[in-house]
C-alpha cells in the first residue's frame, strides 16, 4: 500500500498530551481538535490529528516516537522516511507518524519555523508574534491560539469543513482575536469568504 494512502486513525488529544509529556520542546493540539478543545466540547468527527512543534526541536522526535514510522512531507505531496539525524529540507511543514506495527497514522507533526521568541507563519513570513502568545491551554492541554488556526484555514480554496470551522468558530472569539484574524486574512487571502464572517 502506497503510505500516504494508508488509513487514519486520529489519537486523541488526551492520549497525544500523555505521550508528550516527556517531549522537551514546545507543542501545541493544532487543527480541529483544537478549536473543538477550545470550545471545551466537540462539534465533529475528526479525521486526523494535529501537533504543532517548532522547527528548532525536531531534534527530540525520534526519541519520543522510538520505532515508529515517521515519514516526511517532503516535497508536500508526498511521503518519505524521514531518518534520525537528518536535516529536512527547507520548507518541510509536515511529518506523519504511526506506531510500530500499526497500519494507521496516529497523527501529524506541522512544523512551524522560529526566530529567538517568535514564531513565522509558515505560509507567509510577515506573519509572525511571539511564542508565548502562540497558545493557550483548554483541559490541561495545550493548543495553538484558535485565532492562528483560523488563519490556516482561511485560505481560499478550502473544504467545506474548514468553511464550517470558520463560521462556527469566529462569532466566539473575542473583539482582539477578530481584529487580528481580520487584519492577516485582509493582508493575505484578500477573497476569503472569512473577511465576510469578520465584518459582523
Amino acid at each position: 500500500m502506497n503510505e500516504i494512502e494508508r488509513p487514519w486513525s486520529a489519537m486523541p488529544p488526551r492520549a497525544v498530551a500523555s505521550l508528550f509529556r516527556v517531549y522537551p520542546g514546545r507543542w501545541w493540539i493544532a487543527g480541529g481538535w483544537s478549536l473543538d478543545l477550545y470550545l471545551g466540547h466537540p462539534t465533529r468527527l475528526h479525521e486526523d490529528t494535529d501537533v504543532l512543534v517548532l522547527q528548532r526541536d525536531l531534534e527530540h522526535v525520534h526519541a519520543l516516537l522510538p520505532g515508529w514510522v515517521i515519514m516526511a512531507a517532503a516535497p508536500p505531496g508526498t511521503l518519505r522516511h524521514w531518518i534520525e539525524g537528518e536535516t529536512l529540507p527547507e520548507g518541510t511543514r509536515d511529518i506523519w507518524c504511526r506506531p510500530p506495527s500499526s497500519d494507521v497514522w496516529r497523527f501529524q507533526l506541522m512544523i512551524i519555523r522560529t526566530e529567538g521568541d517568535r514564531w513565522i507563519f509558515p505560509r507567509d513570513s510577515r506573519i509572525t508574534g511571539e511564542i508565548a502568545q502562540l497558545s493557550d491551554v483548554r483541559d490541561g492541554i495545550p493548543i495553538i491560539a484558535p485565532e492562528l488556526q483560523l488563519l490556516y484555514k482561511s485560505r481560499v480554496p478550502h473544504c467545506s469543513r474548514d468553511a464550517d470551522d470558520l463560521r462556527r468558530m469566529i462569532p466566539r472569539l473575542s473583539q482582539r482575536q477578530q481584529a487580528w484574524l481580520r487584519e492577516r486574512v485582509e493582508l493575505l487571502y484578500p477573497d476569503s469568504p472569512a473577511l465576510e464572517l469578520l465584518q459582523l
